[in-house]
């Protein structure tokens, strides 16, 4: 064979052998891709279909629906005023198809902001918004919703069996017409044994050498407790207002303020003397120094003191001549 013919041959199978591996490479190239596509398919369905290989995503968890709670009140209207002839606090769990409230007594003498002292009665003749304080100032449930409607078609809603009868009568309110729409369709299927009203705790007691009946505070905290269960109340440090400068309504004149800043005021009264040119604001216990600094930052005066333990509050506030409403 000639010398030409063996290097020919030389050169064809060098070019052979240089295609083959080019070739080999270009499928280790390939087969490695497709590895790593498989794998980010394999790993992207687990995520969003789950490890049970079902072809549809996997709906997420609805959260749970809020409870309801609201204000029923029967309105009475005499002349140009509206009294407040019924008064009731629901709590309607969606969950467990119950419906609890407590029912007042609307001669109960209560704290109403802008009123100071009075009947609950009476509270709607400071307002609505009042209204709603006094409920809240006194059972520490947040309250935001309400109906109201006349004293005939509210006697209805404390007889159980009509409990499904009330909703369509309701003359005024603040629920969508959604919520609403909802609610009825929802208490239609309840059953009287899921309906538990219980009427407010009272006791009598004795004021400016008057008695009056007036709330049972410690019996009231252990009813929502068994309806509701002590996180449902907001919990609050408790204020005594005091009158220090003689002037009428100035200390009913911040209730409102301090209710709407989640204090619960316990008492409205005139102070031991007029004589406090500075507002006091008294602290029992120095874990409620910052609710001071709060109490302080709404009158824009006052001096906070430490003070010896008072039974009935965890701040009093006594106004001075510096403070100006």
């Amino acid at each position: 064979m000639s010398d030409y013919n063996v290097d020919r041959s030389r050169t064809v199978r060098r070019l052979q052998s240089r295609l083959q591996n080019k070739r080999r490479n270009k499928l280790i190239l390939i087969t490695s891709i497709a590895a790593v596509v498989l794998i980010f398919v394999s790993n992207w369905a687990v995520s969003h279909f789950g490890s049970g290989g079902s072809s549809e995503v996997a709906a997420k968890p609805k959260p749970p629906i809020p409870k309801t709670t609201f204000m029923v009140m029967g309105i009475a209207q005499k002349g140009y005023e509206q009294r407040i002839s019924g008064l009731t606090l629901l709590v309607y769990n969606p969950v467990d198809k119950k419906l609890n409230g407590i029912d007042f007594n609307v001669n109960i003498s209560v704290q109403v902001p802008g009123r100071g002292l009075d009947l609950l009665g009476k509270a709607m003749f400071a307002g609505l918004n009042p209204t709603l304080q006094t409920v809240y100032n006194l059972t520490g449930i947040e309250i935001k919703s309400y109906a109201s409607m006349s004293d005939t078609d509210f006697r209805r809603l404390v007889n159980r069996s009509h409990i499904a009868d009330f909703l369509p009568r309701v003359e005024k309110t603040n629920i969508d017409k959604k919520t609403l729409v909802y609610l009825s369709k929802d208490f239609k299927k309840l059953k009287t044994k899921d309906i538990n009203i219980l009427p407010l705790p009272t006791k009598q007691t004795t004021v400016a050498g008057k008695v009056v009946t007036s709330p049972d505070k410690l019996e009231l905290a252990k009813m929502i407790d068994i309806l509701w269960g002590k996180s449902f109340v907001k919990k609050r440090v408790k204020v005594v207002i005091l009158n220090g400068i003689g002037k009428p309504g100035l200390a009913t004149s911040i209730s409102s303020d301090l209710i709407k800043s989640d204090f619960e005021v316990v008492d409205v009264t005139n102070a031991n003397s007029f004589n406090y040119k500075e507002t006091e604001i008294r602290v029992y216990d120095y874990t409620y120094k910052a609710k001071a600094q709060k109490i302080k930052s709404i009158l824009k005066v006052g001096k906070i003191t430490d003070s010896s333990t008072h039974g009935l509050a965890d701040i009093t506030i006594i106004l001075g001549k510096d403070f100006v409403k």
